[in-house]
């Protein structure tokens, strides 16, 4: 309930008339209050004296032959208020404190000492107390303070005295700070609508925290856990250090992903005000967890679980709703409540629905729309469930349109995790569970843009599933998947035919390659999946069918039979069979330039064997020759030799 329907109601039963008289209904121009709250911040005492001074003016005009008059005057205070007390000039005055259960509030009633007439006025001050965990949200400690400032009345003012040794922060309407010795005063000046006005007052000591550590066992690695807490609350801090070392290994196991925090895990008691929803204080510049202190054990484990989703999460509803989910997995082992039935939550809300991907981070904050998101996020990932298979692919980097990848574990943190906005979630849940949009509540999720583009969006993943299928196991193309996850459907029907044309020229590539015993190189594939159809592709399967032509050329060569000519012309060199193998050797290792190399060589060598073989002939009938000629001169001059002088008998 509002302030203002709080203080209305409150005020409805201001007006009463004399016993034998008719109540009447109460309206803004029945009666008058001004006041003055004062709020005296005691941390030592661990209270807050509250002191309300009350002049209320009866402007009820008499009916005719009847008389108006109050009696008593109610004022709501706040919850946890405790030993009210009520005088004025002439001493005490009754008050009662009790809950008004129609109006859920606390309601102090002052009765008056006279009943008060027609234009006469009663002067009194209400003072009560608010005590350190009054109620869950009041704190009032050396460390911390934290409480709700109301006006009352018609017209009001509020003054707040605490020691200035406290960094404060006051949100809500405004109130200005000034300092008297040692103390701080904030003052709020006149005040025309009390029951709208209210100041949500925060005060902290830096130096006032204690660290509680504890190293906690994971998979791959232990995690670093500091919880910081206010030194007077370490119940906080050994309840929570508790609750954190046994909900990272949950989590992990839950999300089946490891744990992708560097560095120390922070955990640190906060008195921010959070806004509504689980009760998240805005996110510290220092990436350290904040938990207010009065928020239940299910928000430190939505927070924790925070540090899985954010990495992933584009969108804020898939952020909220993942870190829910898990939450509301753990709690379950951990005997940790509820804060709420989300289903029953978001039914209860359906007045401020809206589509979830329009709920943005930077948008001006409102109570109740982000009470609706939080719930309605939350539902829905109950409600489709089976979720770790999408959140592994992401943080493993893996879009929904890719194949996963040899030697990549879904779940192993990436260096550059895939973060998923609502088209992308929908994309991967479609992925991993076969479940089409209309089954994943897509109304409830995306823009009246987007659901228009559904019919598109289908007409194009069938296309893909075909390109995919007559692909093989050689993956899908980036530029496709990118356009596909972008739901650039005009954009990606045009690349899965040309993809799909170029697959076709592929496959009879292949094929005359394989006739010829060669094997594709990677690089083919590399192209495919780099460019789909593109030129790039296109470029290599020409560069690669030229090769294929200019190895059946040299191949066929080969194996020809060979002249008597040819033989004495290889004789002493590689014989052109070991060059086109070489050649295999390089195309399969995807080095076109050697290889197109060796084929040349093995086909110069066939070129030149008739010629080096006729070389080598006639060099030899050569050789031959001289060698006879030498001979015969070497015989012919042993005949021709003069004889010797003939001796004497």
């Amino acid at each position: 309930m509002s302030r203002r329907l709080v203080l209305a109601a409150a005020a409805g039963i201001l007006l009463s008339w004399s016993a034998a008289l008719p109540r009447a209904a109460a309206g803004a121009d029945e009666y008058r209050m001004e006041t003055t709250a004062t709020y005296l911040v005691q941390p030592a005492k661990r209270a807050i004296a509250v002191s309300v001074k009350v002049t209320f003016v009866n402007t009820t005009p008499d009916p005719a032959g009847k008389f108006s008059v109050f009696t008593a005057v109610p004022l709501a205070v706040q919850d946890g208020a405790k030993s009210p007390v009520a005088t004025d000039a002439k001493g005490r005055l009754k008050v009662a404190l009790a809950r008004d259960s129609e109006n859920d509030v606390n309601v102090a009633t002052v009765s008056l000492r006279a009943p008060l007439r027609y234009r006469k006025a009663a002067t009194f001050t209400l003072s009560y107390t608010l005590p350190d965990g009054g109620v869950p949200s009041l704190r009032v400690r050396p460390s911390a303070i934290v409480f709700s400032a109301w006006s009352f009345g018609t017209t009001g003012q509020v003054r707040i005295d605490l020691p200035s040794s406290y960094e404060v922060v006051a949100d809500g309407d405004t109130l200005s700070a000034s300092h008297s010795g040692d103390t701080t005063v904030l003052q709020s000046g006149a005040i025309v609508e009390p029951a709208s006005w209210l100041a949500r007052v925060t005060a902290t000591r830096p130096s006032a925290f204690a660290t509680l550590t504890r190293s906690v066992p994971l998979k791959a690695v232990s995690a670093d856990v500091q919880v910081r807490t206010w030194q007077d609350d370490h119940e906080w801090g050994d309840r929570t250090v508790d609750l954190v070392a046994a909900a990272l290994p949950r989590l992990e196991a839950a999300t089946g992903v490891a744990f992708p925090h560097s560095g120390p895990l922070v955990v640190s008691e906060s008195a921010a005000v959070a806004p509504a929803g689980i009760g998240e204080p805005p996110p510290a510049s220092d990436q350290t967890i904040q938990v207010i202190f009065d928020e239940p054990p299910f928000t430190v484990l939505h927070e924790l679980a925070h540090v899985w989703t954010d990495p992933i999460a584009g969108d804020r509803w898939i952020r909220e709703g993942l870190a829910s989910y898990y939450a509301e997995k753990v709690a379950a082992e951990l005997k940790v409540k509820l804060p709420y039935d989300p289903s029953a939550q978001r039914t209860k809300l359906k007045g401020t629905a809206f589509a979830l991907s329009g709920w943005a981070f930077d948008e001006p904050p409102s109570p109740e729309r982000d009470r609706f998101g939080y719930a309605a996020s939350w539902a829905l990932m109950d409600e489709i469930g089976a979720l770790s298979g999408a959140v592994q692919r992401a943080a493993a980097g893996i879009d929904a349109y890719e194949s996963l990848p040899a030697g990549i574990r879904a779940g192993a943190p990436a260096q550059a995790p895939v973060a998923l906005d609502s088209r992308s979630f929908l994309d991967q849940l479609e992925r991993v569970s076969g479940r089409g949009p209309a089954e994943l509540s897509a109304p409830s999720i995306l823009s009246a843009n987007d659901i228009a583009l559904l019919p598109k969006r289908a007409e194009a993943r069938v296309a893909f599933a075909k390109l995919v299928s007559a692909a093989g196991d050689w993956g899908t193309p980036a530029p496709i998947r990118q356009r596909l996850g972008a739901w650039d459907f005009d954009g990606a029907m045009p690349l899965i035919a040309e993809a799909s044309t170029w697959l076709e020229k592929r496959d009879a590539l292949t094929a005359r390659l394989e006739a010829l015993g060669l094997t594709a190189p990677r690089r083919l594939q590399d192209r495919y999946a780099e460019s789909g159809g593109a030129s790039a592709a296109d470029d290599e399967l020409q560069a690669e069918g030229d090769l294929a032509s200019s190895y059946a050329a040299a191949l066929e060569r080969a194996n020809r039979g060979r002249s008597l000519v040819e033989r004495v012309g290889l004789l002493g060199v590689p014989d052109p069979s070991a060059h086109l193998a070489g050649a295999n050797t390089l195309f399969a290792a995807g080095d076109l330039t050697g290889a197109a190399a060796a084929t040349a060589q093995a086909r110069r060598s066939l070129d030149q064997a008739a010629t080096a073989g006729w070389l080598r002939i006639v060099s030899a009938l050569v050789v031959l020759v001289a060698v006879v000629a030498l001979l015969v001169g070497l015989a012919s001059r042993g005949r021709l030799a003069p004889a010797g002088p003939v001796g004497e008998a």
